[in-house]
């Protein structure tokens, strides 16, 4: 996956144009800020920059990603900021895990109103469960069902839910879709699905895969063209280019009203995933745990109640 100090290297470069200026920025080393960036440039497997003398010039995959991961950068340095400012007394501290999008739709807004500091962690399933069996966690919030091997020592607690569905941006003309649904000639949906560019995930694709086992009775029989490192930036990437994808409907509920994409097809088989409060039942910190339980009880979007086909 994708790590959030390749991204902050590469912004820092991409804006001072070269790595003598970025570092400082950083508080970091050259060797260290190259490093950084030689890295993300393997994981994403192409060049980010050009030398030009003592200047870097971006190529034009460095010019997109930098499109892509500018905003979502600069609200996390915000939240940092906001988790610094501490009280002078003493204040309980709460380690959640959970996916970015959840955490700006619902927590972000109530930092301010708690009497506690919240230190975010945003990761895949897989390294959250780790990191909360390492104790590295208070609190994960997944739509994964705690295993049975730790239910001795946690508890989960379903809470809401999210419904899976396809979404297309807003050029899409949906009636070829629309005819092969009412036909239920869903060989026909899957060619025509086939034809558009896909988005997903690049660290987890379970989405997509869910999605079309469940709607289709097969595995997804390919690869998406598009593996971006955040469903924020899949629906952005939506909102100004042809293609589809495979969200969850508690995220697009704006980008619905106001017309910026489309629903396209609920599937004829509910792609449902409760979502859990996962905790150690011997926690201490009781207190906030329900607060921040209730917090998300109560501001969680609601589901789509609409039939969604076209």
């Amino acid at each position: 996956m994708l790590n959030l100090e390749w991204l902050r290297s590469f912004k820092a470069i991409y804006e001072e144009g070269n790595i003598s200026r970025a570092a400082p920025k950083l508080y970091s080393s050259q060797p260290g800020l190259s490093m950084q960036l030689r890295a993300l440039e393997q994981h994403l497997g192409y060049k980010l920059f050009i030398r030009a003398g003592r200047q870097m010039k971006p190529t034009e995959e460095a010019k997109q990603l930098y499109a892509y991961v500018l905003l979502a950068l600069e609200r996390l340095e915000q939240v940092e900021e906001l988790f610094q400012q501490s009280a002078l007394q003493k204040r309980e501290r709460i380690r959640i895990g959970l996916c970015s999008e959840i955490f700006s739709l619902v927590l972000a807004p109530q930092l301010s109103t708690l009497s506690f500091d919240v230190h975010a962690r945003f990761a895949d399933n897989s390294t959250l469960f780790k990191e909360l069996e390492q104790g590295l966690l208070d609190l994960l919030i997944t739509a994964q069902p705690l295993d049975h091997s730790l239910k001795r020592r946690f508890e989960a607690a379903h809470f809401s839910q999210e419904q899976l569905y396809l979404v297309g941006s807003s050029n899409l003309d949906l009636s070829p879709f629309q005819q092969a649904i009412e036909a239920q000639d869903y060989k026909r949906l899957t060619q025509q699905l086939r034809e558009f560019p896909w988005y997903a995930l690049i660290n987890e694709m379970e989405h997509s895969r869910r999605f079309w086992s469940d709607n289709f009775d097969e595995p997804l029989p390919f690869q998406p063209n598009f593996m971006l490192p955040s469903l924020a930036t899949i629906i952005q990437c939506l909102k100004t280019q042809e293609g589809l994808a495979i969200i969850p409907d508690i995220l697009i509920q704006k980008e619905l009203e106001n017309k910026e994409l489309q629903l396209i097809w609920s599937g004829k088989t509910p792609s449902v995933n409760p979502l859990y409060f996962i905790r150690d039942k011997h926690s201490r910190k009781e207190k906030e745990l329900e607060l921040l339980k209730a917090i998300f009880k109560q501001k969680m979007p609601p589901q789509i109640k609409k039939e969604l086909h076209p």
